[in-house]
């Protein structure tokens, strides 16, 4: 399997809310219990909720001391950071994925491919690789300041979480106002859930989500959300695949 990504910075580790970080990364590493109720269900069985659900999933953040691992050489859209595996079969829509490679624009890949530059046009699934769209928008980790992306792997077997953290990258027509958010892989259930601590870039056009592409990629899934602010700082959303998946 493969984990991807680029440059540094000091930032974005800190809960603007005042959440300590070390009661953060136990709420990740608490388990969950499957939502009996969801929002919507897609077409591949594939059940949504978010932090705003009957049933939510609590918002948690893991911080540099768990996801350890700041990847390098990712400063364009085609870069690649190496290869590191997962100890454990990850599955997506009763397959077992071939890779999980980080995009530096705000995804992961199970195939290997290239990371491509968005289109913000909402045409997900012309994409041949199955995937989640987390925050898929015109990321940047050129420019002076801007972030890097970290990954890793928190808990103990058969519970353990993979992660991968675009910490304070920018948008490309907005450097200077970083984004924050975290895709979580679960090796136990192999629910999905992504988790925002900063999605304001200081521009109405842009913040929360407005010019960004969120779901699963599959001909099964259905779009979370594209170009809309349907998400905000410390929000998440799961994805439960159906049961004995």
């Amino acid at each position: 399997t493969d984990d991807d990504d680029a440059t540094d910075d000091d930032d974005a580790t800190d809960d603007d809310d005042a959440t300590d970080d070390d009661d953060a990364t136990d709420d990740c590493l608490a388990p969950r219990a499957r939502p009996t109720t969801f929002d919507r269900v897609d077409p591949g069985g594939y059940g949504t909720v978010t932090t705003d659900s009957a049933q939510p999933p609590r918002w948690c953040w893991f911080d540099e001391e768990v996801v350890d691992e700041e990847t390098v050489n990712m400063s364009s859209a085609g870069a690649t950071h190496g290869h590191d595996e997962i100890d454990w079969d990850v599955v997506f829509y009763g397959e077992v994925v071939e890779t999980v490679r980080i995009d530096v624009n705000g995804a992961i890949n199970f195939e290997y491919q290239s990371a491509r530059n968005p289109n913000n046009s909402c045409e997900l699934y012309d994409w041949d690789s199955p995937g989640v769209a987390v925050f898929w928008d015109d990321l940047d980790m050129t420019d002076e300041g801007a972030g890097t992306i970290r990954y890793g792997v928190a808990g103990e077997e058969p519970r353990r979480i993979a992660i991968a953290w675009w910490d304070a990258v920018f948008h490309d027509d907005l450097p200077g106002d970083p984004l924050s958010f975290q895709v979580l892989l679960f090796e136990a259930d192999h629910h999905i859930e992504v988790h925002y601590l900063d999605v304001l870039v200081g521009d109405d056009d842009f913040d929360d989500g407005k010019s960004a592409t969120i779901g699963l990629r599959h001909p099964d899934a259905e779009l979370f959300s594209c170009d809309d602010d349907e998400v905000r700082d410390n929000f998440s959303i799961a994805w439960w695949p159906p049961e004995g998946r």
